[in-house]
C-alpha cells in the first residue's frame, strides 16, 4: 500500500513493485516475455524474495539443481546476489551463477529507489565443462550423468543476445513501474491541490459573503448618515426662528423697559417682567448659537463619515468583484485539477 509523507511525495522506502503494477500484470508480462524469449524468469523484491511465480524454468534448474537439498535457497542466495550486482553497478548485470549457468538481472527502480529485480536466463554460452558438473552433482548430492544430460537440453547462446533481451525487461517493465511511479506521484499531487482549492474556494466565498454584507451594512449605514444630515438640516431652520424670534423678543423687552421707564412708579412691576423676557430672549439666543454650533459640528461629521463610507462601499464593492473574478479562477483550477487527476489514472 502506497505512504504519502508530510510533504506530499510517495514514501519511497515503504514502495513496493506491486503497488506500481498489479501482480496478475506483473506475472503476465512475465510469462509473456520468458515464452516469446524462450528464457526463465522471475521478478524479486528488494530482499530478494520472490514476487511472481517463476516462467520457463528449464529442466536442469527446476529437477536436478533447486529440487536439491539446500537447493532452492543457494538459488535464492544467487538471485538475490545479482540483484544487488545489478543494483551497485547500477545497470543489467549478466553472470554466472552457483548452478554454472548465464543469468542477468535488471535492477527495478522508482524515483531512484530500488525496489526489487527481475533475474532471468539459463542459458550457456560456452562448451561445457563435464568436471564442473560433476562437482556441482557431488555439492547437490544429486545424480551426475542426469544433471549432465538436462545441462547439455540448455538452450547455448552469445553474450549479446542476452544483452538483447534482458534490454527488454528494461524498456517494458521497467519503464512501466517508472512511469506508473509518476502517475501515482501526480494522483496524490492533484488530490492535495483539490483539497488546497476547495479551501480557497471556502475563504473566498467567505469574504464575498462578507462583502456581501458589509456592502448592505453600508448602505443602511448611508441611509442612516442622511437621515441624520436631514434633520440637521431641519433643526437649523428651526434654530433660525428661535434666534429670529430671540431678536425680536429682546427688541420687545427693551422697548417695554423704555414704557415702563416713562410710567414711572406705575410701570415699576412691568419693568421687572421687562427685563426677564430680554433676559430669557438673550439666554435662548445663546442656547441657539450653541446648538446651531454643535449641528454644524455635526453636519462637518457626517460629511466627513458619508465620505468614508462611499470609501468603504467602494472598497468593499470591488473586494466582490475581486472575490467573483477569483472565484472564477478557482472553478478554471478545479477543472484542471479533475483532468490532471484523470489522466494520471489513465492506464
Amino acid at each position: 500500500m502506497i505512504k504519502i509523507n508530510y510533504d506530499n511525495c510517495i514514501n519511497l522506502e515503504h514502495l513496493e513493485i506491486t503497488d506500481l503494477i498489479k501482480p496478475e500484470a506483473l506475472q503476465k508480462f512475465q510469462d509473456s516475455f520468458s515464452v516469446g524469449t524462450n528464457c526463465a524468469g522471475v521478478v524479486i523484491d528488494r530482499n530478494g524474495k520472490n514476487i511472481t511465480t517463476a516462467s520457463n524454468y528449464c529442466k536442469y534448474c527446476l529437477y536436478y539443481v533447486r529440487s536439491a537439498k539446500n537447493g532452492e535457497a543457494l538459488c535464492s542466495q544467487s538471485h538475490k546476489f545479482f540483484a544487488q550486482e545489478a543494483l551497485r553497478l547500477n545497470r543489467i548485470y549478466i553472470g554466472k551463477c552457483h548452478a554454472g549457468i548465464t543469468e542477468f538481472a535488471v535492477p527495478i527502480k522508482a524515483a531512484g529507489e530500488y525496489l526489487g529485480a527481475f533475474v532471468g536466463g539459463q542459458f550457456v554460452t560456452e562448451k561445457i565443462r563435464e568436471a564442473e558438473v560433476r562437482e556441482l552433482a557431488q555439492e547437490l548430492d544429486v545424480d551426475y550423468h542426469k544433471l549432465l544430460e538436462s545441462k547439455k537440453e540448455l538452450r547455448r547462446v552469445d553474450k549479446k543476445y542476452i544483452e538483447s533481451v534482458s534490454h527488454l525487461v528494461n524498456t517494458g517493465l521497467c519503464t512501466t513501474v517508472s512511469q506508473n511511479y509518476a502517475k501515482e506521484q501526480l494522483k496524490v499531487i492533484c488530490e492535495k491541490m483539490s483539497e488546497g482549492i476547495a479551501e480557497i474556494s471556502d475563504n473566498v466565498n467567505l469574504l464575498n459573503k462578507n462583502a456581501e454584507l458589509i456592502t448592505g451594512q453600508q448602505k443602511s449605514l448611508n441611509e442612516s448618515i442622511s437621515q441624520v444630515e436631514s434633520a440637521s438640516t431641519e433643526i437649523e431652520e428651526v434654530l433660525g426662528s428661535i434666534t429670529k424670534l430671540a431678536d425680536q423678543t429682546t427688541i420687545l423687552g427693551f422697548n417695554a423697559q423704555i414704557e415702563s421707564a416713562r410710567a414711572g412708579e406705575f410701570g415699576k412691576s412691568f419693568s421687572v417682567v421687562a427685563g426677564e423676557i430680554t433676559e430669557l430672549a438673550e439666554s435662548s439666543k445663546k442656547t441657539a448659537d450653541s446648538i446651531s454650533g454643535l449641528t454644524q459640528q455635526i453636519k462637518t461629521n457626517v460629511g466627513d463619515t458619508v465620505g468614508n463610507s462611499e470609501k468603504t462601499l467602494d472598497i468593499a464593492m470591488e473586494q466582490r468583484s475581486e472575490s467573483r473574478d477569483a472565484i472564477d479562477k478557482i472553478e478554471e483550477l478545479q477543472e484542471l485539477s479533475v483532468l490532471l487527476k484523470s489522466t494520471s489514472q489513465m492506464k
